[in-house]
């Protein structure tokens, strides 16, 4: 019976303990403090940053995969209506500009958001050492020539 009124006791008691914390202004972790309005426009401007960031990524990427995925829709396209299959190699190199256009924008968010900086960056570098390489390799063996 001792032990259950001490129970008792020290249950008021945290109750009240807790309640006078609420209106002081201590939370109970279970209690969700309110937000300043100075942090409700920091959330906001972080959320504004996400959804930029989320916006240019697409646009990013949609630059960077059309030069690869056109040619493909266009051979497609003149294969459903003559039956031959004819793809056009030379137009995503044609389409660099475009390419590099997403590329430099996706490295730029992720300098922005710190994620895959590596990555992109190595992949950017590369595309454009190796379109270099390959008109100098084509100027070289003479496929370049005009005849």
């Amino acid at each position: 019976m001792l032990k259950d009124a001490k129970s008792l006791r020290f249950q008021k008691w945290l109750f009240i303990r807790l309640k006078e914390q609420i209106e002081e202004g201590h939370h109970h972790k279970n209690v969700r403090p309110k937000k300043s309005i100075v942090e409700k426009q920091e959330m906001s401007f972080v959320d504004s940053r996400l959804s930029v960031n989320k916006v240019l990524t697409v646009i990013g990427s949609m630059f960077v995969w059309t030069p690869l995925i056109f040619p493909l829709v266009l051979s497609v396209i003149k294969l459903i209506e003559s039956g031959v299959f004819l793809f056009d190699f030379l137009m995503p190199a044609e389409m660099f500009p475009l390419f590099l256009s997403g590329a430099v924008l996706l490295f730029w968010v992720s300098l922005r958001t710190r994620y895959y900086v590596k990555h992109i960056g190595f992949g950017l570098l590369s595309a454009v050492v190796l379109l270099f390489v390959g008109q100098g390799i084509a100027v070289l063996t003479g496929l370049a020539r005009e005849t």
